[in-house]
C-alpha cells in the first residue's frame, strides 16, 4: 500500500468515527465526504525516525590521562580498581596515554575503551583546563594548586551534574571562582598500603636522612624543590650525619645546572613504580615538602603511611593530610604564581591566583629542630612518625573508591544495585557505629542506619537509597559539602 492509499484509509476511518457520534439527522452534520477531503488536506503526520541506537555498554567510563609514573595517571588506575573491586566494571578513555617511562600494566591497556560512541556518561579525571564532552553526562574529579580556577573553568564545571575534589581547600577554591557548590563533593585520595606504605620498617639509625620528591621542570617551580635543597644546605650542610635525597626525573637534571653539587646531596632519578617508593620513602628520616601549592599531596600521605613525619606548609591541599601531631609546620606567604611563571609558559592557567610559599628561614629551622630531636634520642620524631602512621591508615583506595561511588550515584551515573550491593559488607560497621539508628532492612542487608550520616536531622531515618550511601560514605562524614570556610582566601 502506498503511502496516499495510507492516509486516504486512515481519513475514512477518522471520518467514520467523528460521524457515529452524530445524530444522522441532526443540523450542521457535515457530509462524510466532505470531512474525508478536509482530512486529506490537513498536513500528514510525519513518520517518526529511526530511533537512535542507546548506547550498549554499561560500563563507567573513565577519560583521563594514562601513565603510570604518578599523578593523574595513578589515581586513575587506583579508583579504576576500587570500582571494580565494589561491582562497578569501568572502561578508559585516554586523554593523552604515555608509556615513556613504564608500559601502561595489562589491567589498564585491556580497558581502553573502542567504541566512545557507546557511553553517554563519564567520569572525566582532569585539571580544570579541559572540560566535558557536551554529548554526555558528566562527573568531573579534579583538583588545583592555586587559590582560582582558570577563566571561564567554573562555567564548564557547571555544565557537569557532580564536581569532585580530593580537599576542602579545593572545595573551597571552587566556590570561591564561581562553581556551584551543591554540585561539589570531597573525596579523599588513598594510600596503597598493599604496595608497601606501611610503618613496618624502622628510619636509618646511623644518618639523619631528609627526602624529597617531585618534578624540577614541568612546572616543578610548584613543587620548589631548589628552595628546599637551598634550606638543607644552610640548615645541615656541616652535618656530617645528615644527608638530603632527592627524588627527581631524568629529564630534570638540566634544572640542577650551575648549582654547586654538595657531598651529602643524593639525586636519584631511577623512574620508580609504587613499591620502588615505598622503598625510598622508608629511607627516610623526615620528608620535606616546600611545595607551594598541592590538591592533595600524595608523597605526604605516603611519607605518614610509612611512620615518617613530614616538614610542610600546612596549606593548600596539605592542610588536609598533615598537622602538628604528625609534622613540623612551615611559615609561608601567599605568592601570586604568575610572579614566579614567566619561563613557565605551559603552567600559565595558575596565573589566576596565588599559592602558599615556605619561606626559607622556616624550613632552616623545622629542619635543625627535627635534626636535633634526632641526635638527642628522637623522641618527637617517633612520636610523630607514630601519630603520621595512625592517621594514613584511614586513606586507603577502597575508601575513595567507596565515596566516589556515592556520588557516581548521585549523578545518576551508578544504578542502584551496585550500590546496595556494595553497603552489604558493611553491616558491622554500621552496626558499631555509635550514632546508628534501628530501621528497617534495606539495601541488600543494611539493618542499621546512622542518624549523623545524611544530615538530616528532622527524619528519624534515612530512605533506602540513602542508607547505602550513608554506609558508603562513612556514615560520621556527610557526603553533602558542609559550609565552606575560606583558607587564606583573603581578596587578591
Amino acid at each position: 500500500m502506498t503511502d496516499d492509499e495510507m492516509a486516504t484509509a486512515r481519513a475514512i476511518r477518522v471520518a467514520k468515527a467523528m460521524l457515529a457520534t452524530w445524530p444522522p439527522n441532526r443540523p450542521g452534520r457535515p457530509d462524510e465526504a466532505a470531512v474525508i477531503a478536509a482530512l486529506l488536506k490537513s498536513p500528514r503526520p510525519s513518520r517518526p525516525a529511526p530511533a537512535a541506537s542507546a548506547p550498549c555498554d554499561g560500563r563507567l567510563l573513565i577519560r583521563t590521562h594514562l601513565y603510570r609514573h604518578g599523578s593523574y595517571g595513578l589515581i586513575a588506575e587506583h579508583i579504576g580498581r576500587g570500582l571494580e573491586t565494589l561491582g562497578v566494571p569501568v572502561a578508559y578513555s585516554p586523554i593523552t596515554r604515555s608509556e615513556e617511562y613504564f608500559p601502561l600494566n595489562d589491567w589498564v591497556a585491556s580497558r581502553v575503551a573502542g567504541n566512545l560512541d557507546a557511553f553517554d556518561a563519564e567520569m572525566l579525571l582532569d585539571v580544570p583546563i579541559g572540560g566535558p564532552v557536551p554529548a554526555r553526562k558528566c562527573v568531573w574529579f579534579s583538583m588545583w594548586e592555586v587559590d582560582r580556577l582558570p577563566h571561564l573553568a567554573a562555567a564548564r564545571f557547571n555544565q557537569c551534574v557532580r564536581v569532585v575534589v580530593p580537599c576542602s581547600w579545593n572545595a573551597t577554591v571552587w566556590a570561591a571562582s564561581g562553581v556551584n557548590r551543591d554540585l561539589i563533593r570531597v573525596v579523599p585520595l588513598g594510600v596503597d598500603h598493599p604496595a608497601g606504605f606501611t610503618p613496618d620498617t624502622p628510619p636509618p639509625a646511623d644518618r639523619f636522612v631528609v627526602g624529597m620528591a617531585g618534578r624540577l621542570s614541568h612546572g616543578g617551580v610548584r613543587k620548589n624543590l631548589i628552595a628546599g635543597r637551598r634550606a638543607f644546605v644552610e640548615a645541615l650542610g656541616d652535618a656530617e650525619d645528615a644527608c638530603l635525597r632527592m627524588r627527581i626525573f631524568k629529564d630534570d637534571l638540566p634544572q640542577l645546572a650551575g648549582i654547586e653539587p654538595h657531598d651529602r646531596v643524593e639525586v636519584d632519578t631511577r623512574p620508580m613504580l609504587v613499591a620502588a617508593m615505598a622503598r625510598w620513602t622508608k629511607g627516610l628520616s623526615v620528608l620535606l615538602v616546600p611545595s607551594r601549592g598541592e590538591g592533595f599531596g600524595l608523597h605526604t600521605a605516603e611519607a605518614l603511611a610509612c611512620g615518617r613525619p613530614v616538614i610542610a606548609a600546612f596549606a593548600t591541599g596539605t592542610a588536609d593530610v598533615v598537622d602538628d601531631s604528625c609534622g613540623w609546620r612551615l611559615a609561608y606567604e601567599w605568592e601570586r604564581a604568575g610572579e614566579v611563571l614567566d619561563t613557565q609558559e605551559i603552567f600559565r592557567h595558575y596565573r589566576a591566583g596565588r599559592w602558599a610559599a615556605p619561606t626559607h628561614e622556616s624550613m632552616v629551622a623545622r629542619l635543625r629542630e627535627a635534626y636535633d630531636d634526632w641526635k638527642s634520642g628522637g623522641v618527637r620524631l617517633a612520636a610523630k612518625g607514630e601519630a603520621g602512621a595512625r592517621r594514613a591508615s584511614a586513606w586507603t583506595w577502597e575508601s575513595t573508591a567507596r565515596r566516589l561511588l556515592v556520588v557516581l550515584h548521585e549523578a545518576g551515573l551508578v544504578p542502584m544495585p551496585a550500590v546496595a550491593a556494595a553497603s552489604a559488607p558493611l553491616v558491622d560497621a554500621i552496626a558499631a557505629c555509635p550514632d546508628r539508628r534501628d530501621g528497617e532492612s534495606c539495601c541488600g542487608g543494611v539493618v542499621h542506619t546512622c542518624g549523623k550520616g545524611r544530615g538530616r536531622g528532622e527524619r528519624s531515618l534515612v530512605g533506602t537509597i540513602e542508607c547505602a550511601r550513608c554506609a558508603l560514605a562513612g556514615y560520621l562524614e556527610p557526603s553533602i559539602l558542609p559550609d565552606l570556610v575560606p583558607f587564606g582566601m583573603e581578596a587578591v
